[in-house]
């Protein structure tokens, strides 16, 4: 296929993420790598006799998936950030590069980095861009603003006051990066409290202020209610993870002060829940399982998955974002992180929603990625079945289309299955395709 070649596409259902509702026996005509129409298949075949139809029965055409949370430079295999940083940049890059490889061909076009060390991830989106490397669009937030040896302070964001925090963001985003990720509690780093906030009010509305006046989203890790209460009130775009525990370490699934407030601001929400229960298989597999510990875990994930469901109930959008990379959570499993807002009790056409639109619209990207609509990138999955009715479906993947190039999925069964197992797509990325 050449960059410029006329695509094409027709499908049972195109579910867009303009709205919910597919549309059936439609075509999307691409032009390049760009969406050039949407139009039922009768009117296509008119409309474009000089194409030849690639026609894709009792399956559904839908917009590539956009994760916005993740940690490229992280291995997902049960390490701690103090075991992962030992490696060197230069093995950090590599592992990088693997992992976006890996979401691309599990379905995700569009991968955000929400905190990585020094500017590896930036290189990394450098050659995407440049098509010296295959992978899917790269949104980084660089090095994530924590306090002294607070969460992740490996990653090489530490400010001790408003000053440094406001130079931290201003150094970041002159460097390209595209949003401002600031650890507001502590979390899984040794030594830290994710119970209680790591910076003053004061701090966190700088953050935002050094944020708004970049043109930039500002994200807040979020693992307390009173750091979540703060960051609302200081007008961050999206809260990450967004727990509500006291400073003891309790956890209430639900607090309707931050809720109301998060509606009121038109706050983002993004719970990753697959991540909170990601070493409870592992942890049943053990020799001698602590099936109480188990049975604890669980019962602590359904009070959140419930709160979670609370808020997309009031009207709060809730953005799908794995943490692939942290713990025990590997790349190329974005769709346990879907399918987990399902179990949650959203319904699935609105967790697609989460997982294309909404989440470019908290990443301020909608104007070119996150919906089938003319004018936009040609980034788009082609599923068996109906996705929109059983996220499962997101687990057959006939195709992966990024930029207008076929990328091999990763459950290919065909002769492309060589270029899904190396990491390579299936025609030449020497052209500028990301």
């Amino acid at each position: 296929m050449k960059p410029n070649e006329m695509r094409h596409l027709q499908a049972s259902w195109v579910f867009t993420s303009t709205d919910s509702r597919p549309l059936q026996d439609h075509a999307v005509i691409l032009d390049g790598g760009t969406i050039l129409d949407v139009l039922p298949s009768r009117e296509a075949v008119a409309k474009y006799p000089d194409t030849v139809p690639e026609v894709y029965t009792d399956s559904t055409i839908l917009p590539g998936l956009v994760n916005c949370h993740s940690h490229t430079t992280m291995p997902g295999d049960g390490s701690t950030v103090e075991e992962a940083a030992v490696r060197t940049d230069s093995a950090m890059l590599l592992r990088s590069q693997s992992n976006a490889m890996r979401s691309l061909i599990s379905g995700v076009t569009t991968l955000t980095d929400l905190g990585s060390r020094n500017d590896i991830v930036l290189s990394l989106r450098a050659a995407l861009a440049a098509g010296e490397t295959p992978g899917p669009r790269m949104v980084v937030a660089g090095r994530a603003a924590t306090s002294p040896r607070g969460h992740c302070w490996q990653f090489g964001g530490e400010v001790a006051d408003e000053q440094e925090l406001r130079a931290l963001a201003r150094r970041e985003f002159a460097l390209g990066t595209d949003l401002l990720k600031v650890m507001a509690t502590g979390g899984g780093t040794v030594g830290t409290d994710p119970f209680r906030p790591q910076f003053t009010e004061e701090i966190f509305l700088a953050a935002t202020e050094e944020a708004r006046d970049a043109g930039r989203p500002a994200f807040a890790h979020c693992s307390c209610t009173v750091a979540v209460r703060q960051c609302i009130d200081a007008g961050f775009d999206v809260i990450v993870h967004g727990t509500f525990h006291d400073e003891e370490g309790n956890l209430s699934g639900w607090d309707p002060r931050s809720a109301e407030a998060a509606l009121e601001k038109g706050v983002y929400w993004n719970p990753t829940l697959a991540v909170a229960r990601s070493g409870i298989p592992i942890m049943e597999a053990a020799e001698e399982p602590d099936w109480d510990t188990i049975a604890a875990k669980k019962r602590v994930w359904r009070e959140r998955a419930d709160g979670v469901r609370r808020l997309h109930d009031m009207g709060v959008p809730v953005i799908a974002g794995s943490d692939e990379g942290w713990g025990s959570y590997s790349f190329g499993g974005y769709i346990l992180e879907i399918e987990a807002l399902v179990e949650a009790g959203i319904p699935p056409e609105q967790v697609l929603l989460g997982a294309t639109i909404l989440p470019s619209k908290a990443l301020r990207i909608d104007g070119y990625v996150g919906s089938i609509e003319s004018g936009k990138r040609a980034d788009l999955l082609i599923a068996e079945g109906r996705p929109f009715a059983d996220v499962s479906a997101l687990r057959n993947l006939q195709r992966i289309i990024l930029g207008g190039f076929n990328v091999s999925p990763r459950n290919s069964q065909s002769s492309e299955s060589i270029a899904s197992r190396s990491g390579i797509p299936v025609e030449s990325y020497s052209e500028r395709w990301c």
